[in-house]
């Protein structure tokens, strides 16, 4: 709120005019554009760009603390049969419940991030021994496996993932 006096041409105050601005939508405004800028607004998973910061700060954790890490490559399989049965709808539904799904696979540090379409990459920090990104793979290949519920039908995909190990 602010107050401004007014006055007449001997300076005496003839009246006030008060004005009130009310920012509490900048700050949700803002908000959305952050979340816009960073996640992805179908599944609401990290995109691109906070993936790659968030793979940046994986490499250099890594390799300060001599630990191993796993990026995952996920793709989906059948992805483009639901859509074209069962239309974009169909589809855009399925990419939310396969990041939900991937998500749950995933400890609370890593990170699950849509890539473009059906491909999804996962981050796994400091595991104990390379053998711990297959382990992780495989939770996601068998969660991705059960059937989906999608528009009354059940939908049935698949995921292909490839395993690259840092910092080697």
């Amino acid at each position: 709120l602010t107050i401004s006096a007014v006055k007449d041409t001997e300076g005496i105050v003839t009246n006030y005019v008060a004005t009130y601005a009310d920012f509490t939508m900048d700050g949700a405004a803002g908000e959305q554009i952050k979340n816009l800028a960073f996640y992805d607004p179908l599944t609401q998973l990290p995109n691109r760009r906070l993936f790659l910061d968030r793979f940046s700060a994986a490499l250099t954790a890594s390799g300060r603390h001599r630990d191993f890490g796993a990026t995952l490559l996920i793709d989906l399989d059948r992805f483009k049969l639901v859509n074209d049965t069962l239309g974009h709808e169909a589809g855009d539904l399925l990419l939310a419940e396969a990041a939900r799904r991937m998500t749950s696979c995933t400890r609370r540090a890593d990170t699950v991030a849509r890539m473009g379409g059906d491909e999804f990459i996962g981050i796994c920090g400091k595991i104990a021994a390379p053998a711990d990104a297959g382990v992780v793979a495989q939770k996601i290949i068998n969660a991705l496996a059960e059937p989906f519920h999608i528009k009354e039908s059940e939908c049935a995909i698949g995921a292909s993932i490839g395993i690259s190990l840092y910092p080697h």
